[in-house]
């Protein structure tokens, strides 16, 4: 049930039925979120939606004032349209708490559930037990979660 729409060394962008994924393996900048626009609008056309940003690799880059700008833009403009927002970085360290710090800032006070992760599985669990997720990821769980961690190794 993976569709991809996006593919090449720096991202990939595909879809899980209902849920949009973006897995990132450079640091973040405008194109990326450029990309993931293009696909959350893909998706706000068909109807409600998820998003899954996932960071591949161990360097998280920065998240200057310009890209949090972009981001929030980006959610204000789909948050009719969201039922969930979920951001993985598994890195440790100050790096990665202080991009974890600056997602969540992008977060605050959004009209929809938004969360960080730590971990694949957790976040693919929280996104499958939102209440307005679709029986088809509940029920495709496992596969999602074996596509996700191939596609981020």
């Amino acid at each position: 049930m993976w569709r991809p729409d996006d593919e090449d060394e720096y991202a990939s962008f595909g879809r899980y039925g209902t849920l949009g994924v973006a897995i990132l393996r450079s640091p973040l900048d405008v194109r990326f979120f450029e990309r993931l626009d293009r696909l959350m609008q893909s998706l706000s056309d068909e109807g409600r939606f998820s998003i899954l940003l996932v960071r591949a690799g161990e360097t998280p880059g920065q998240m200057g004032a310009q890209l949090r700008t972009q981001a929030k833009a980006i959610l204000k403009r789909h948050a009719p349209q969201l039922i969930g927002f979920g951001y993985v970085l598994a890195g440790r360290g100050l790096k990665a708490k202080l991009l974890r710090g600056a997602i969540n800032t992008v977060m605050l006070g959004a009209s929809f559930p938004a969360k960080t992760f730590t971990d694949l599985p957790a976040s693919v669990d929280w996104l499958v037990g939102l209440p307005d997720a679709p029986a088809e990821l509940r029920t495709g769980r496992g596969e999602l979660l074996s596509t996700l961690q191939r596609l981020s190794a």
